[in-house]
């Protein structure tokens, strides 16, 4: 829903009765004014006329003497409507000196993006939102580059992951949550290194001339990204999979248990070559050894 320009002054409020859907939605607007005085406050009201969502504070430039090009600022945030219903969204200016006034343009409401992330009780999973996402509490989240093999993980290190960026993500205890924002980045996929993430559910996705699908599985050798076969791959959304060279010897999987403490391994259980007893240099070992031991192609940790 896209509103047209109106102002308000003098402590006076002004807003709009639309009905809408229970969900999420994404509130945008641009605004200006005059002088310092008062809060701009945004409110949502139901049909009862009872405030639905507490009121945000909007910091318009100070002392413009008048609402130039320049002079606009810019407004994003988040409303959640419980029911379907009739709802009034009011701007209101706080101050009545005069002269003092809000002026508003460009009001878009409209259903806020979703993106889930969700992490088994096995401890990893995948993820894709496209706009920024903070990383909750307790997860790691790891992008995967691929010049060859190995296949390289490397931490996002900063609190959030960028837009249009996939993403292994990695905690100790489950997680399902989910993230509401503006969408910032378009198109249904999104790729970085060789992760490729997808927005909505896909099914029957094939493999680029040349390259290898693999999608995260708990399978013998662990949880990792395990090679599937041409046009099999089904994804929920916000969910990604990994795209490899194809080469003479395409690997079966990917493992991801060592990512966490930096030790990560391309594995063939099918490769006789990986048979018998090695530690973490590649060194024959002729019986396992306390610690990471990597036994026919498994890592296996001796205490």
């Amino acid at each position: 829903t896209m509103f047209a320009k109106f102002t308000t002054e003098y402590g006076t409020e002004a807003g709009y009765t639309m009905p809408l859907k229970k969900g999420v939605y994404s509130l945008n607007f641009i605004y200006g004014g005059w002088n310092e005085q008062g809060t701009r406050v945004i409110k949502v009201y139901n049909a009862s006329n009872e405030a639905i969502v507490t009121p945000n504070e909007v910091t318009a430039k100070d002392n413009q003497a008048h609402v130039s090009p320049d002079a606009w600022s810019t407004y994003s945030g988040i409303i959640e409507i419980l029911e379907d219903g009739e709802y009034v969204l009011s701007f209101y200016r706080e101050s009545t000196t005069a002269q003092n006034q809000i002026c508003i343009s460009d009001i878009e409401l409209k259903k806020a993006a979703t993106a889930n992330m969700t992490i088994t009780d096995a401890n990893w999973g995948t993820f894709c939102a496209p706009f920024d996402v903070t990383i909750p509490e307790g997860v790691k989240a790891y992008t995967a580059e691929a010049e060859g093999n190995p296949v390289t993980f490397i931490e996002v290190t900063t609190t959030t992951i960028p837009a249009g960026t996939p993403v292994v993500v990695y905690s100790a205890a489950a997680v399902n949550k989910d993230f509401n924002s503006k969408a910032t980045t378009t198109g249904e996929t999104c790729t970085s290194g060789a992760l490729v993430g997808v927005y909505a559910a896909k099914t029957g996705i094939t493999a680029e001339t040349g390259h290898t699908n693999y999608v995260l599985q708990n399978n013998a050798q662990g949880v990792g990204f395990y090679k599937v076969a041409e046009g099999t791959i089904s994804l929920n959304a916000n969910r990604c999979y990994m795209t490899l060279a194809t080469s003479a010897g395409a690997k079966d999987c990917v493992v991801l248990d060592g990512i966490v403490t930096g030790i990560n391994e391309i594995l063939n259980p099918t490769d006789k070559s990986a048979e018998g007893i090695f530690d973490l240099n590649g060194r024959k070992l002729a019986a396992p050894q306390k610690g990471i031991n990597i036994i026919n192609g498994v890592k296996v940790i001796v205490k």
